[in-house]
């Protein structure tokens, strides 16, 4: 869970820390959570004040994105279905659940393609679970992107098995340019 804290108007991200320390300290303005699950675990869980902890909830602008004018595509199109995510290259983000569920689609004889879009720590062992599992056909690693747009605009449906979220910006994004998203049922996502 990520949130924020403000402290004399300057705001500081926090990924991991001992909330019992200095951070739920008195002379914290606020703490931001992106969703109202995390709201209810810095009050219930970490004792934070109900009147500091605060949601406020992710967003994107709209004029950037290209919302799709064409629903999913039937699967007796010669076009294969693209699915995609993009995301941060760790465990949490549900990626061998991702590469799993293609690997399930395309052993049923799905005509798909999958695209992938991040970087990080799990890149080389997913690329090992692409070729060990003879998916380089159907699995297409784009790297990290400088902007998610193009990305999107090839994507017929957006499947997102993460682990953990607040508010996924990425989900948000994705909707954003009219593509059906599938996502587990975590954070705000529900």
């Amino acid at each position: 869970m990520l949130f924020f804290f403000f402290k004399q108007k300057t705001a500081y991200e926090v990924k991991e820390c001992d909330w019992s320390s200095d951070v739920c300290s008195s002379d914290l303005n606020k703490i931001v959570s992106v969703s109202n699950l995390g709201r209810n675990i810095l009050i219930n869980k970490y004792s934070v004040n109900s009147k500091k902890a605060i949601r406020i909830y992710n967003g994107v602008s709209l004029k950037k994105y290209l919302p799709k004018h064409s629903s999913v595509k039937s699967n007796n199109n010669r076009n294969p279905l693209i699915i995609g995510m993009t995301a941060h290259l760790s465990v949490f983000k549900g990626w061998f659940d991702f590469l799993k569920i293609i690997k399930v689609l395309v052993k049923k004889e799905y005509n798909i393609k999958a695209y992938i879009a991040g970087d990080g720590e799990l890149k080389e062992e997913m690329y090992s679970f692409v070729k060990k599992n003879s998916l380089e056909k159907h699995i297409f690693f784009w790297g990290k992107l400088d902007s998610v747009v193009n990305f999107l605009s090839k994507l017929d449906v957006f499947l997102f098995p993460s682990h953990r979220e607040g508010l996924s910006v990425a989900i948000i994004e994705a909707l954003a340019s009219g593509i059906p998203v599938i996502a587990s049922d975590v954070g705000a996502a529900n």
